[in-house]
């Protein structure tokens, strides 16, 4: 498996998660629960802006390798 292709699994695995939380904190008792999973949610959005600009940089260097 490429580069390319392992970051697109991350990310797709991240936008996962930013989701699963985004439902734990709808479902959230208290609001230090919700903190806490606000804050989860937060950490994976990070992640995935971070492989989104990864990939946009993937892209990148395969067109000018090919040009």
């Amino acid at each position: 498996m490429g580069r390319y292709t392992k970051t697109l699994y991350k990310l797709t695995k991240a936008n996962q998660m930013t989701a699963l939380y985004g439902e734990f904190i709808l479902k959230a008792r208290s609001s230090c629960e919700r903190d806490y999973y606000f804050r989860l949610q937060a950490n994976w959005l990070r992640k995935a802006e971070a492989l989104e600009a990864r990939l946009r940089g993937l892209s990148r260097k395969g067109r000018r390798r090919d040009a």
